[in-house]
């Protein structure tokens, strides 16, 4: 909004052009989440805690909800303030004449309105467990599915090429037609593994702030027809305003973290983990570096793999390989402190998130 305002007013205030910057807007979009989330947590968390919006901490081991039994009446679906700081962020400082903000916004709100439904249903406790397998999955799919067409809409020569990123110089596989299936498979596949991984006071959210951070700087790249060449990406034309996005994002965690550090005074909830796993997803994909992702988001990455391998174990073999799934409650009865399993997975996706920007320069 504000770049319009700019624009609009260039002839009567040449100071106004420094909102063409998306260093800036990105910036000023962070800062902007940051307060909103500061501001209206502590308010939705009164609200939620008066209409008995909590936590109820059912877990599939008896074990981990011992552990767990003091978060039992903690506020749920924080990631309504998440939704809210981050859109005012990008609602302010974002360029909307962008198709690729769009998407973006339909894939975030889409998937956070899954995850609300969800979480009302299990709150109301018109069905245990919430929405069932079927209607999660169909719920998202439907989401992914129009965020694909949004973006085929506004296709450019690069839209159905893969990155391979570790190549010299870098290779683009065309995937043609099944390039969309692909596209959706990455939106519902993030969602659910950020999901899976919001377990513990802070783990998701911490872990997602590297990530982001990460393809705030591809997308930057990839939207710069000077730093794309430079670093041989695909440049994208639009991608640098989704900047401004994952800016915003940023500062909506870091407001989230203040209210969501142990100990919790309320969780995000399935709201605001498939929210944000699909919106990383998406910036992965607009930037072409759905294979970064894979290093980027290697905490997520970790707990899903360890969810599968615990499953197929058993449903195959009979056999569990891990004390419980996903794999920070695996380490939680291994008798490692909760504090300690955070601030670890945090350090860690940090340096995978690291190693993924070191990609750039590996073409």
């Amino acid at each position: 909004m504000f770049r319009y305002f700019a624009e609009f007013s260039l002839s009567h205030w040449s100071a106004l052009e420094m909102f063409n910057s998306i260093t800036l807007r990105s910036l000023l979009a962070l800062l902007t989440a940051f307060i909103v989330a500061l501001f209206f947590l502590p308010r939705l968390i009164r609200f939620l805690t008066a209409r008995r919006a909590l936590e109820d901490m059912r877990k599939d081991s008896v074990l981990i909800e011992r552990r767990h039994a003091d978060k039992k009446g903690t506020a749920t679906m924080g990631g309504i303030g998440i939704a809210l700081a981050l859109l005012l962020g990008a609602f302010f400082f974002g360029d909307w004449r962008e198709p690729l903000i769009w998407g973006g916004l339909v894939i975030f709100t889409g998937n956070a309105l899954v995850g609300l439904a969800d979480d009302l249903v299990k709150l109301k406790k018109w069905r245990a467990g919430g929405l069932n397998k079927k209607e999660k999955t169909a719920g998202l799919l439907l989401v992914a599915f129009l965020t694909a067409a949004i973006v085929a809409t506004s296709a450019d020569a690069n839209t159905t090429k893969l990155l391979l990123p570790w190549t010299a110089p870098a290779a683009m596989g065309d995937l043609g037609g099944y390039y969309w299936l692909w596209f959706v498979l990455v939106l519902y596949a993030c969602a659910n593994a950020v999901n899976l991984t919001d377990g513990l006071d802070g783990l998701a959210a911490g872990c997602a702030l590297s990530s982001v951070l990460a393809f705030a700087v591809f997308a930057y790249v990839a939207g710069n027809a000077v730093l794309s060449g430079y670093f041989t990406v695909p440049n994208i034309e639009g991608c640098g305003e989704m900047c401004v996005v994952l800016a915003g994002l940023v500062g909506a965690l870091l407001g989230f973290l203040w209210f969501n550090a142990k100990p919790a005074q309320i969780f995000m909830g399935d709201t605001g983990a498939l929210a944000i796993g699909g919106l990383l997803g998406y910036a992965a994909l607009v930037s072409k570096q759905e294979i970064a992702l894979l290093v980027a988001g290697g905490i997520f990455v970790l707990e899903t793999l360890a969810t599968v391998a615990q499953i197929v174990g058993y449903r195959g073999w009979g056999k569990r390989l891990f004390l419980c799934a996903p794999l920070h409650h695996h380490l939680e009865l291994r008798g490692w402190q909760e504090n300690h399993i955070v601030i670890r997975f945090w350090m860690l996706n940090a340096l995978f998130a690291a190693a993924a920007l070191g990609t750039l320069k590996m073409h």
